[in-house]
């Protein structure tokens, strides 16, 4: 949930933008999570839907390794874009302005951190790819790491169990 005034217009960047309709000062909180304002999706529940909800969610919303989540904004965040400069940073939970910001300027984040799926940080600009296929990496990535994970957490316990077939035998 943005937590400044704002509103929607034609942007520069691409497309739509968003635009602060005040004054916002150096290190002001911009963006919060909000569950009455922001939707979060499990993974799992995107890849029932049709592609074009996919499509929808891979250019704006963002993606939470952490949760194996999407979060979409119903305000105006959902058309904030990206740039290598930005006027926000992000923490992951919150958005602070990175300085002054004017009545009038765009805000703007970096897609990159902020995990925007349809964003190639190598390419700097959104691409098309198969939606579907870009889960799939994720989930494999996901499940490889909770596989290593589970692995490196159970070698001690092996080790132990070595130990104690040798003081058995």
């Amino acid at each position: 949930m943005l937590t400044v005034d704002h509103n929607i217009s034609q942007s520069t960047i691409h497309g739509l933008g968003v635009f602060s309709n005040e004054k916002i000062a150096a290190g002001q909180l911009v963006w919060t999570f909000s569950p009455v304002v922001d939707r979060e999706v499990p993974i799992e529940q995107l890849l029932k839907m049709p592609d074009h909800v996919l499509r929808m969610f891979a250019r704006h919303a963002w993606y939470v390794k952490e949760r194996g989540t999407f979060v979409i904004g119903l305000d105006g965040d959902y058309f904030m874009n990206h740039s290598d400069e930005p006027n926000l940073t992000d923490d992951g939970e919150h958005m602070y302005a990175a300085r002054d910001i004017e009545v009038g300027d765009e805000l703007t984040c970096d897609y990159s951190t902020v995990t925007v799926v349809e964003f190639d940080p190598n390419k700097g600009h959104a691409h098309a790819e198969d939606i579907r296929e870009f889960y799939t990496k994720i989930f494999q990535q996901d499940a490889h790491q909770r596989v290593t994970a589970e692995v490196g957490m159970l070698a001690p316990i092996s080790k132990l169990a070595q130990l104690q077939m040798r003081s058995c035998a």
